[in-house]
């Protein structure tokens, strides 16, 4: 009795697959469906470079991070710190580059290639980053 009974449900089991298929047809669905993605708010990013040549080369002459936004930059501000805590630079413009050079800075260059940075960012929508790293100056 067992094996006729399975071999019931598989042909019961046949006959709705059937049947719902052929009502998906007749309705003229798709088998897939589309999804609207509101770009109203995206979150934003901020990467900021682990290193910089300041060689004058083209490449990577200037630190600073790289924002993907969609809202304008209310406040901005960067420093970056020598390794022993000396300010090298400040800005608020979110435009402006550091290149690495300043009247003191073969000095600080001697002692280190290492420095810190602290990067403050707040958007219009209210949304506001801080980000702390450190980065190397390479000088070849």
């Amino acid at each position: 009795m067992q094996n006729k009974f399975r071999v019931m449900s598989k042909k019961i089991f046949l006959v709705i697959f059937t049947f719902l298929f052929v009502i998906n047809l007749s309705k003229g669905q798709t088998p897939y469906d589309t999804i609207d993605v509101s770009l109203d708010y995206i979150e934003p990013l901020i990467t900021m470079p682990n290193a910089f040549t300041p060689n004058g080369d083209g490449l990577n002459d200037y630190f600073y991070p790289f924002i993907y936004y969609n809202y304008p930059i209310v406040k901005y501000e960067l420093r970056i710190f020598s390794i022993n805590g000396q300010q090298v630079f400040y800005t608020t413009d979110p435009y402006a580059r550091w290149s690495g050079d300043q009247p003191d800075m073969a000095t600080i260059h001697n002692y280190s290639k290492s420095f810190v940075y602290y990067l403050y960012v707040q958007f219009s929508n209210g949304v506001s980053k801080k980000l702390r790293g450190s980065f190397l100056l390479l000088i070849i």
